[in-house]
């Protein structure tokens, strides 16, 4: 089966190339996986395959190249908006020679009703050295965090739970961990309507914080890391 490391590894680059500022890399970024992603088109074709191996999940094509395709245009949406204070700020703890914490391997706990959607994301954090492991539903998140101790969690905010649909799932999801005395720390990848309702309610709880995009999560969630250093 073929794998999706041409494409993640291009995201991955992405990711890196966006911290560092320049505009250039979506150039950079475009030949990139313009390059390494043709040998993978080649191959389905040749095999015909339906579906590939991503994120450890075994997911269609037609999914895999949404992902991808997400990531880019996420990419293109953070060099166009770059923040310059951001930036000055990053300067200045350089020019002050702080050294940025080296982060190990960590347990990540991902809930979400649609695993595959987020599987490049996973991908990459897996390659990065962590563990992560899935779950569809609060009840099998909280279960999986009663048993296994975690660093962080990841979570989307409404999904089903049982026979109905709760769109504050990942509000009650923070809330039951809260009142299990868990402290491990929770980032929420959901949709901007999801965070202009429930973003009040996320920071009371304490969660680390919201995200919309790939730029955002991976920040949220480097920074909980460092936080815990």
């Amino acid at each position: 089966m073929p794998d999706l490391t041409p494409a993640s590894s291009a995201v991955q680059i992405g990711v890196a190339l966006i911290n560092s500022g320049p505009h250039i890399v979506l150039t950079v970024i475009g030949l990139y996986v313009a390059y390494k992603a043709l040998p993978l088109a080649i191959e389905l074709v040749r095999t015909r395959q339906l579906t590939v191996k991503l994120g450890g999940m075994e997911i269609s094509v037609a999914t895999a190249a949404e992902n991808i395709s997400k990531q880019l245009i996420e990419l293109h949406e953070r060099l166009t908006k770059l923040e310059v204070a951001d930036e000055a700020g990053r300067s200045r703890t350089l020019a002050a020679g702080a050294a940025e914490p080296v982060i190990g391997p960590k347990r990540i706990l991902w809930v979400d009703d649609h695993p595959e959607s987020n599987a490049l994301h996973i991908q990459k954090l897996i390659q990065d050295g962590h563990v992560v492991i899935t779950a569809r539903s609060s009840s099998e998140g909280l279960e999986r965090a009663t048993s296994t101790k975690f660093d962080l969690v990841i979570s989307d905010m409404g999904r089903p739970e049982g026979n109905q649909y709760v769109a504050d799932a990942g509000i009650r999801l923070l809330r039951s961990l809260r009142d299990a005395k868990m402290t491990v720390p929770l980032v929420f990848f959901t949709s901007r309507s999801a965070i202009a309702t429930f973003g009040a309610e996320a920071n009371r709880l304490g969660a680390v914080g919201m995200a919309n995009g790939s730029a955002e999560l991976y920040r949220l969630i480097d920074g909980a890391f460092a936080a815990s250093h």
